[in-house]
């Protein structure tokens, strides 16, 4: 009896001592005893097959680029019998998703809160200046929710993106990169606003680039298959083009931008501004939109292969960001 408990959690142990975020399995918050004991009340083959299901529940929901929430996933995916067994079921499907997809889960913060990042950032200036910071209400959210992020090496990512056409030639784009581009654009437009942009001024903007609210976008940046406003069957075969707010609207429901109502006093009409939301800073970051403007404003490299007006261009935008990039 002993020989076949022993082997029966030899499946548990190897995957355990499997290396995920530079240490074992075992080491990470929340791998306790009881965990464990709920991972082998499960078994092996039932732990592998709901890690599958938790894999294809997140790719489905990238495609649509929805919030993958855990209490879905506990519900449609892990049942109450794995549960318990939550933390090893997630470590499973993550090493599913490196070694098969190049990509991995991670969680967002809630929607309105500070970017812990930012948090931190500021923090450390405080101390630095002995200053004492003000605290700041987070909004309290205790639900977990995850979104798909890239694994792949930034040199492999950036050999994958070269292309010959102009970065701002909506003509010659087709739906995908013309619609990621233009969010480029408008997460840059926030960047350099210091991380925060009222809706007027952004319109403002983005007029100047032909884009106006009062006309639909042009072909070339309708989203393709991500129109979360219809069903999945109907997202490609749509007849209602997107207009500017459409768009913007639909940015804001998956994560990639978000609009902040600002404090107002008397009958005066409530302002909002736009910043950055979760899913942008996870899967995109600033460093990666900095480059994205270093690109279209920076001439080319020098024969000795410097960039110095680069490197130049990237300080400007963190003074116009307020802070480092993080």
């Amino acid at each position: 009896m002993r020989s076949d408990t022993r082997d029966a959690s030899d499946w548990l142990d190897e995957l355990l001592d499997t290396q995920l975020d530079g240490q074992p399995i075992r080491a990470h918050t929340g791998i306790t005893n009881s965990v464990r004991g709920a991972a082998l009340a499960l078994g092996h083959d039932e732990t592998k097959r709901k890690a599958g299901d938790l894999v294809r529940m997140a790719l489905c929901a990238e495609f649509r680029r929805e919030p993958l929430r855990r209490d879905d996933l506990a519900r449609v995916v892990i049942g109450k019998e794995g549960t318990r067994a939550f933390p090893i079921i997630l470590a499973q499907a993550q090493l599913m998703l490196r070694d098969t997809f190049g990509m991995e889960l991670v969680e967002l913060r809630a929607r309105g809160a500070e970017n812990p990042a930012l948090a931190e950032q500021a923090a450390a200036l405080d101390e630095q200046l002995g200053r004492k910071r003000a605290k700041t209400e987070d909004k309290k959210d205790t639900r977990r929710v995850y979104a798909l992020k890239s694994t792949l090496p930034d040199a492999l990512i950036a050999s994958l993106a070269l292309s010959d056409t102009p970065a701002l030639d909506w003509s010659a784009s087709d739906g995908h990169a013309g619609s990621m581009g233009l969010l480029y654009v408008i997460l840059a437009i926030i960047l350099l606003s210091g991380r925060r942009c009222s809706s007027v001024r952004l319109r403002a903007y983005l007029a100047q680039l032909s884009l106006s609210a009062d006309r639909v976008l042009p072909s070339s940046l309708q989203p393709v298959g991500v129109d979360d406003t219809q069903p999945l069957t109907q997202a490609r075969g749509r007849t209602d083009p997107l207009d500017l707010d459409a768009y913007l609207g639909v940015l804001q429901r998956q994560s990639y931008i978000e609009s902040i109502r600002l404090p107002s006093s008397g009958e005066a009409q409530q302002k909002s501004e736009w910043r950055w939301g979760a899913r942008a800073e996870v899967e995109i970051g600033e460093h990666a939109i900095a480059s994205f403007i270093a690109q279209l404003f920076a001439p080319p490299k020098s024969e000795d292969g410097s960039s110095a007006a680069a490197d130049d261009i990237k300080q400007r935008i963190e003074r116009a960001a307020g802070t480092p990039l993080v």
